[in-house]
């Protein structure tokens, strides 16, 4: 389902969010959209409503006990989206940390394969969330892409090379303390909406083959420092500048996201035939 320019405005987009997970519409494309942070936000709450109006109406009788069974196995999701598209929407850092709450809760997002971020204004700071996200909440995403979401003006901006021992300006130091900052929030759980952790006690965490402490900026950040580490991500850092280096450090992480869910999703798949 392709979006018209019509449905933009706050109530359209809530009504939607519950249109699309009541039809069980699987996939629905913004792209090219004038969808702004707060209309996204108007759209996954509408998505997300049916999620909690599924469980409202069970009958909790012990005659039912058959027709609760197999509402629990049926109607738990809310909605079967599968394909979520954003490219060239001026989404921005708000809309990052939408994305990165929304692909973090393991039920919202349980049908979810494939999400398209391109040319949606996220910078580094916002890739670095929705990457993070991703890598330590995200087991059901196939296919991310996250292209050309710096404007030509970042590109040609001249990038701090990183030495043993220099120095690293102020400007440069706010920006990475900030990355560190949106880093360690995600890897405590919390959401950026609610400052609260995500509920994940239904769920059994699947294997986490991904390093997160050897992934993590903090790390890269002491390694480039120290002059330790020969990935040629890491040379790239210390040749062609902290922000341009950071950026190669994000798409490697962003490929070993889709490899590891790919991998969990074909044992998965040889288990049942099993």
């Amino acid at each position: 389902m392709n979006v018209a320019d019509s449905v933009q405005g706050p109530d359209n987009l809530r009504r939607l969010g519950k249109a699309v997970a009541r039809s069980k519409l699987e996939v629905i494309s913004f792209n090219t959209n004038p969808l702004s942070a707060d209309g996204l936000r108007e759209f996954l709450s509408g998505l997300s409503e049916v999620d909690e109006d599924s469980t409202s109406d069970v009958d909790t009788s012990r005659t039912h006990a058959r027709s609760r069974w197999r509402h629990s196995i049926t109607q738990t999701k809310g909605h079967c989206l599968k394909q979520l598209h954003l490219s060239s929407c001026p989404l921005g850092l708000d809309g990052a940390r939408l994305i990165a709450d929304f692909i973090s809760h393991p039920e919202r997002s349980a049908n979810l394969n494939v999400l398209t971020l391109n040319d949606c204004e996220l910078g580094l700071r916002g890739l670095n969330i929705v990457t993070r996200a991703a890598e330590i909440w995200n087991f059901t995403l196939l296919i991310m892409e996250t292209h050309l979401n710096f404007s030509v003006a970042t590109e040609l901006d001249p990038y701090q090379r990183i030495m043993p021992g220099q120095g690293i300006s102020p400007e440069l130091q706010n920006e990475l303390d900030e990355l560190i900052d949106d880093e360690q929030m995600i890897d405590q759980g919390f959401s950026f909406q609610t400052k609260t952790k995500i509920d994940r006690s239904r769920y059994r965490r699947p294997a986490f083959p991904i390093d997160r402490k050897k992934r993590s900026i903090t790390n890269l950040l002491q390694v480039l420092t120290s002059g330790h580490g020969d990935d040629p991500y890491i040379q790239a850092a210390r040749r062609e500048g902290i922000r341009r280096g950071l950026r190669h450090h994000l798409s490697t992480r962003e490929s070993e996201v889709i490899k590891r869910n790919t991998l969990m999703r074909e044992a998965g798949q040889k288990t049942a035939l099993q």
